[in-house]
């Protein structure tokens, strides 16, 4: 929720279209303790978690950052949605992920679709730590990396090529993989 967030944030400020979602089976914020996490379900609009999460412990939630953070999705978008549940005519040219196991889950799923149309899916994972300020960083790299590609005639001839020079002056690990669906 926050790299995915900050990034879907930084990239409407930019004027693209984008989406963001998650890929578990509900959404998980940190609780009181590791065992106790705060689980919501996928479509809980974020200002219903802010006002939870401000009535459970404000002081807990303010000083780890996560009332912060909820206060800027509000503004970015009314709720968590699920990869695996998104209307299956919805497609996207570029898909990013920030986690190798998130960069997984949506290979598995788009795998899994039946072939329809050969639609091109690119799916590039920025290897990013999940804190806010990695965050901020990786999203300004993905904007960065969205105008060259969006600078590009021929997506499917070009991407590899863009990624990989982008690559060379990029501070973090990026992986790449093509589907068709």
């Amino acid at each position: 929720m926050n790299r995915s967030m900050e990034a879907h944030n930084q990239m409407l400020k930019s004027g693209l279209c984008v989406r963001s979602f998650g890929t578990g089976t509900t959404v998980r914020l940190p609780g009181p303790s590791e065992s106790r996490p705060n689980v919501y379900e996928f479509g809980t609009p974020y200002a219903d978690i802010l006002a939870d999460l401000k009535g459970k412990d404000v002081h807990l939630y303010t000083s780890n950052g996560l009332i912060k953070m909820l206060e800027r999705n509000v503004l970015v978008k009314l709720a968590p949605e699920r990869w695996q549940s998104m209307d299956r005519t919805q497609a996207f040219d570029v898909v990013f992920t920030y986690e190798e196991r998130v960069f997984s889950a949506v290979l598995e799923d788009l795998q899994a679709r039946e072939t329809e149309s050969f639609r091109a899916w690119h799916v590039i994972n920025i290897e990013t730590r999940d804190n806010h300020d990695e965050a901020v960083t990786s999203a300004q790299i993905t904007v960065k990396l969205c105008a060259l590609l969006d600078e590009c005639d021929e997506l499917e001839v070009q991407l590899v090529p863009t990624v990989n020079d982008f690559v060379e002056h990029c501070s973090r690990a990026v992986r790449y993989s093509l589907v068709y669906t």
